[in-house]
Order: C-alpha cells, then structure tokens, then sequence
C-alpha cells in the first residue's frame, strides 16, 4: 500500500474500494482533519480533482449525508428509514445493505490516509496541547522504512491537493503543509504537526471563559444579597411585616433566589 495508492488515486482509477474494508470511524476523522486544517475556504469540493481529499472521491462521504441524527442514541438510514441505537451500527447496516447504491467515480478509502496526514496529531493540536515534545515517543516503536514510506506519501498528497503552480495560496499551503506534517513524519522528530494549521477555536476559549465569569458573578450575587438581608436584619429594629406590594425588585429577586436554594444548604446556613 505503498506509493501504488497514491498513484492509482493521482490518476484518478476506479480502484474498486470495498465499503467493508474502509473504517468508516477513521475516514470521518480523516475528513475532519481535511476540512478544518486543510481544505480551501470553499471546501473539500475546492480542491483539484486528482487530490484524493475531493469531496466525490470519498467513499463514505454520500453515506454519511444520508444520515440523520436525532440524539446520541437514535440515527436514521435515509435509505430505507431504519432507525438504530449507535453510528456504528448505521455504519455497518450501510456496509451490508446499501453498499451498492454509493456514489459512482467515488475512488478514495480516506481511512487508508490517516497516518499519512497524522491525524492523531490534528486531535491532539485541537485538544490545545501544543507543547514542544517528542512526537514519537520512545515507548513507541518507529519503523524508519514505514516513517519514510508515509512522507513519500505524504509529499504525493501534498502535491496533488496543492499544486505549486495553481496559485499563489496554493503554493503557499503547499510549503505549510510539507513543513507541518510531511516532515514529522522521522523518528525522534521534535515538535507538533499541525501546529498552526489546526484552527485556534477562539470562540470556543471565549464562551467557555464567559460561562465561568458569569457562574462565577452569580455565585457572588447571591452571597452578596444573603450578607444584606442578614445585615438589615440585625440593624433594623422596625419588626412590621413587609407585604408583598412593598417589597422592592431586589428583595424580590433575592427571595426568589433564596428559594432555590436546596433545604439542607439552608438548614446549613442557618446554624452557621
């Protein structure tokens, strides 16, 4: 399976991928890779059609829009309209009944490219660990002929979805994607593939920081209003019952929250 792939895939051959023999699991994670690192801003349909990471030459792609998830437990064939409890039982209904009815011209096994494109490396880049570490680790055997096979590889995919000549853009993610993944592909090589192909998620840092600032506020909000209650409470004489017409917006809003607090942290409180 060496460099025989990727010249079938670069010819653009009907190589007769079977559905059975492609992990459906991997290529979805190959496809993730490809889209948030890799492809141009149109999409895995802007790359050339000899890249093997085009949209038609997957062969799972088709299947994979053909399903319908309603929770995490519950996906939908759109096929025959079969519901079942998990992906991978969908995945291997598709495999056994709807494996002809894929898509014609669909050459490319994106699973057989996950070590390729080192897409544990995308996984980890995402999971913000970018620290500057031994990327195969000694506990992990390194085969020098395998390492070398998979950049030849790898510098085959990077010419075909990124063609120097195309345009300046591609040029430019061809060198990236040389130095940032092609090249660990070494034993002992130092680094991070991907490390700053892989998107930041901003967005994903910054609600995650607003949700614990407001937590945060809201916690002292309330605190805060339980400190003035007990306080009014020791420094005003006056014992006259408050009716509800005068109690104020924020005596309202500090017995409503009050009142969610659980009956044992108020039994709790008031012992304190």
């Amino acid at each position: 399976m060496a460099m025989a792939l990727v010249a079938a895939m670069a010819n653009g051959d009907d190589g007769g991928v079977e559905l059975e023999r492609c992990d459906p699991d991997r290529s979805r994670r190959v496809r993730r890779a490809a889209l948030e690192a890799l492809a141009p801003p149109g999409g895995l349909r802007s790359f050339p059609r000899d890249c093997p990471l085009h949209e038609d030459r997957d062969v799972w792609k088709m299947f994979e829009d053909k399903k319908t998830k309603k929770r995490r437990t519950r996906w939908t064939c759109g096929f025959c309209r079969k519901q079942f409890r998990g992906e991978k039982y969908l995945d291997l209904h598709m495999i056994h009944r709807h494996a002809g009815e894929g898509r014609h011209g669909a050459d490319v096994c994106l699973a057989d490219l996950y070590d390729v494109l080192q897409v544990d490396a995308f996984e980890k880049a995402m999971a913000y660990d970018r620290k500057n570490e031994r990327w195969m680790k000694e506990n992990k055997l390194c085969r020098p002929w395998e390492a070398e096979e998979w950049k030849g590889e790898c510098e085959a995919v990077a010419q075909q979805c990124f063609p120097t000549e195309a345009s300046r853009a591609s040029k430019h993610m061809h060198h990236k994607f040389l130095e940032e993944v092609c090249a660990f592909h070494s034993c002992g090589m130092l680094g991070q593939p991907y490390a700053t192909l892989a998107p930041a998620h901003t967005a994903a840092r910054v609600l995650k920081l607003l949700g614990l600032i407001l937590s945060l506020l809201g916690v002292f909000t309330f605190y805060g209003l339980v400190f003035v209650e007990r306080w009014q409470a020791r420094t005003h004489g006056d014992l006259r019952r408050v009716t509800a017409r005068d109690r104020t917006w924020f005596e309202k809003l500090r017995r409503w929250m009050w009142a969610q607090v659980p009956d044992t942290l108020r039994w709790k409180y008031k012992r304190m």
